[in-house]
């Protein structure tokens, strides 16, 4: 075989794992169960041809892993090795139809791992994204109004149950625009305008729950441990939606999702029912009245 010296070669095995000596070892018995030798295969290059150096894709193959994955650490490791070798030729010596597969999940992009997803893959990405969160929350923050209106006036576990299932159905729909292959920006901006909307019936509600269910010798104890759910929420949110992107980005939105809606159902079961009160609620010019709630909200 006929090698220039400018060309570099990495070597891999099986579904298109790129490797070197250093992670050899925990190869299939050095290539030999996959239809070639490595050593022998790096012997037919003249010295410095072969990449050596610290591994290019840390991340070996699960011999049963699924499609999806696998196309997408292909287009993973022609990434790292563009990224390695900017100005060199390559020559990459793969099994069977792993390069073929690799090259085309990197162009076509079907799984956005390098173009990212239309319509936020373009030069104005980050502002329609933009656009989108500002729709959001500027339903979340008007909704909070109206659902402390309506929280004060229905029953609690009711109303809360309905907001966190909406909240996990509107999660999952937008999620499944990764399935369903859309593209188009008024989806998404409809489906997560309507997520904010039943996000915003939280914290109007779990606080009256708090207020109604707990006396107030331990309110301020149940209040710290409640509001903890913040950094939990973002923490256990990020875990979840991190492990699953590597399946698809739509299984980091559909997951979340489907949790929301099971914990929904959990708090109709157990939450404690409650008579709605008879008492006259408090007006919007009342509420702002009230010490405290005027710098809170600002």
């Amino acid at each position: 075989m006929d090698v220039g010296n400018e060309v570099k070669v990495t070597i891999e095995y099986g579904l298109c794992e790129v490797f070197n000596r250093r992670n050899l070892a925990r190869a299939p018995e050095h290539g030999k169960n996959v239809g070639f030798n490595v050593s022998e295969l790096e012997a037919m290059f003249p010295d410095g041809t072969v990449e050596t150096m610290e591994p290019i894709c840390n991340q070996l193959p699960d011999w049963h892993e699924r499609p999806e994955s696998a196309k997408l650490r292909y287009a993973t490791v022609i990434r790292s090795l563009a990224k390695r070798f900017p100005y060199e030729n390559l020559l990459l010596v793969t099994h069977k139809m792993g390069v073929k597969t690799a090259v085309s999940s990197f162009r076509k992009d079907k799984h956005g791992v390098e173009k990212g997803w239309a319509p936020f893959d373009g030069s104005d990405g980050t502002s329609i994204l933009g656009e989108i969160d500002l729709a959001f929350l500027s339903v979340y923050s008007l909704g909070m109004y109206f659902s402390g209106h309506l929280g004060d006036r229905l029953d609690l576990r009711i109303f809360l149950t309905i907001g966190m299932v909406g909240t996990g159905l509107f999660t999952m729909l937008f999620g499944f625009g990764y399935w369903l292959n859309i593209h188009s920006f008024y989806y998404f901006l409809i489906i997560q305008t309507l997520a904010g909307l039943f996000q915003s019936t939280g914290w109007p509600s779990a606080v009256a729950v708090i207020g109604n269910w707990f006396r107030k010798k331990k309110r301020g104890l149940i209040m710290g441990i409640w509001n903890a759910h913040t950094s939990i929420g973002n923490i256990s949110g990020s875990l979840i939606a991190s492990y699953f992107l590597e399946y698809g980005w739509g299984w980091s939105f559909a997951i979340p999702g489907l949790l929301t809606i099971i914990l929904g159902m959990i708090v109709f079961l157990l939450l404690p029912k409650k008579e709605v009160t008879k008492e006259q609620p408090v007006g919007f010019i009342q509420a702002w009245r009230i010490p405290g709630v005027a710098p809170y909200a600002l």
